[in-house]
């Protein structure tokens, strides 16, 4: 769901290898971010929603876990688009288009899969579902990093220091929101509320300016980060697991938390190396497959779920696998099609 280079706006992220400290000629960390990432994405889509009054604890627990997918999408997107240099309104506006021509395709689509199915449209009209990215609810990604997008010229002036002081506040933002000590009007809105994700944006941003230095530290002593930020995960998602009467407060910052250490640990094992040849192709090609992927699981889903009837307070991991499966392969299929029907076109229209 990433749409840049490094420096660029082809969808991506070449860079030299004397950049990455790797011969793929690619960012490690980002498609490992992204590739990982996507999977997750439709996992939690096919978990049943935490407000289901049949929803298994386990299912609660697994949306907890792994709600890092979508903070690190956008902290990838803050990663690649970091610059220090100026950043052309046409850099923005191709930008724009790579985001918007494959959203509105899907969005359509969506449409009229809402006509000729039995799902019904989550909102009223199509103007405003279309306006506001929500002919499917998780579409609210694409606004809020359309956002980002217009904002990143703005970033590209600050120096350093000022983006690292923009970010203290964004993240305490984040953390009111997150707990709830500040109330949203809805959670159609909470979703679209840019300062609920700008923290993660902003975090991947500096991290890139700092590119250098924290990829040779990393590398210097990635046994010790890697052990330490697992110990962390460990702690905080066994946390989760037993919450059970805990303070909403202490729950709610846990499942926060669990959120950085989450996207610190896909980046300490993977930034700056070169992938084993077993794992680097699958990955980067979910990596660059992640839109289509995000834009499109969805009307599989729509159709599978519901046909999988899990029971009531039953966790049944085969039907859940079955679900997830469809909403992966799915679009891949899709995309398949898409590519050789439309060949370089695809990447246009469907994102890749």
């Amino acid at each position: 769901m990433v749409l840049s280079r490094s420096h660029g706006d082809d969808g991506i992220h070449r860079v030299s290898a004397a950049d990455t400290g790797a011969g793929s000629g690619r960012f490690a960390e980002v498609d490992a971010l992204k590739g990982v990432g996507i999977l997750l994405v439709v996992l939690i889509h096919s978990l049943r929603p935490s407000w289901d009054p049949g929803i298994s604890g386990a299912e609660l627990w697994l949306g907890s876990i792994t709600r890092f997918a979508v903070p690190g999408f956008f902290a990838a997107s803050g990663y690649l688009y970091a610059t220090g240099q100026p950043i052309a309104g046409a850099v923005v506006g191709r930008r724009l288009l790579r985001l918007f021509v494959p959203y509105a395709v899907a969005s359509l689509a969506a449409q009229a899969f809402f006509w000729v199915t039995s799902s019904p449209p989550k909102t009223g009209a199509v103007w405003s579902d279309l306006l506001l990215a929500a002919s499917f609810g998780a579409y609210y990604f694409v606004l809020i990093l359309a956002l980002f997008i217009v904002c990143s010229p703005l970033l590209a002036r600050m120096g350093s220091r000022s983006v690292a002081i923009l970010l203290i506040p964004l993240l305490i933002a984040q953390w009111l929101m997150e707990t709830g000590t500040v109330p949203s009007a809805s959670f159609f809105w909470h979703l679209r509320n840019p300062f609920l994700w700008a923290g993660y944006f902003v975090l991947g941003w500096w991290v890139r300016l700092h590119h250098d230095a924290i990829v040779a530290a990393v590398a210097r002593k990635r046994g010790q980060w890697i052990g330490v930020m697992l110990v962390a995960w460990l702690l905080l998602i066994t946390t989760l697991a037993f919450s059970s009467g805990m303070a909403l407060m202490v729950i709610s910052s846990t499942a926060w938390l669990t959120i950085f250490v989450s996207v610190a640990l896909v980046f300490v094992v993977s930034a700056g190396r070169d992938l084993p040849a077993t794992v680097r192709p699958a990955l980067g090609w979910l990596s660059d497959a992640s839109y289509p992927l995000y834009l499109f699981h969805l009307f599989f889903l729509s159709l599978v779920a519901p046909a999988m009837g899990m029971g009531k307070g039953q966790f049944e991991a085969g039907k859940l696998l079955a679900v997830w499966a469809s909403g992966v392969v799915g679009p891949i299929v899709l995309l398949w099609l898409g590519r050789r029907l439309l060949g370089s076109r695809s990447r246009l229209l469907f994102g890749a």
